[in-house]
């Protein structure tokens, strides 16, 4: 009964658009293009964690028991951004999980396009439900407009964890 009423409770989900960039898939590792993306954007952000290619590769291509999938922007031979998603077994049911996404602040059109390809790429792997912490008003709101809702707490305050059904 659980799962039919998280189906009925993710049938008002809208459409995802398709990415109006070119995003693509990374199939080998992390490289100095990565460096380059992580120098310019690090001054913009308050507070953020690491993001250099070394640090890329040791917690998404050396990590030894998640299949991480990662998805670029790039223009002219420089990424514009990135995301990095993997899968997992919630019980019987295959979930999904936006664990990175990085970009310029304002560059809105790349964040979006990367969450829009991002949710196409869970639900061809068979995911039914994808989630993503959000920690700025941009990704909220990109995540938002592509159907993303907030998870409420007991106290019924919402999460910085979001959800959308596929």
């Amino acid at each position: 009964l659980g799962g039919m009423v998280a189906v009925a409770a993710d049938l008002p989900y809208a459409a995802i658009p398709r990415p109006s960039l070119a995003v693509e898939p990374l199939e080998g590792p992390f490289d100095d293009r990565f460096d380059r993306l992580w120098q310019r954007v690090m001054p913009r952000y308050g507070a953020v964690g690491l993001r250099d290619a070394e640090t890329l590769n040791w917690r998404y291509r050396a990590h030894p028991d998640t299949g991480y999938r990662t998805l670029f922007v790039a223009d002219a031979g420089e990424i514009r951004g990135y995301l990095v998603l993997c899968t997992y077994r919630h019980g019987a049911r295959l979930r999904a999980r936006v664990v990175d996404i990085l970009a310029e602040p304002e560059d809105h059109r790349v964040t979006l396009d990367l969450m829009a390809a991002g949710v196409r790429l869970a639900r061809g792997a068979g995911a039914d439900r994808v989630g993503c912490f959000v920690t700025g008003a941009p990704l909220e709101a990109a995540v938002q407009r592509l159907g993303f809702r907030p998870r409420l707490k007991k106290s019924k305050e919402p999460q910085p964890l979001l959800f959308r059904g596929l």
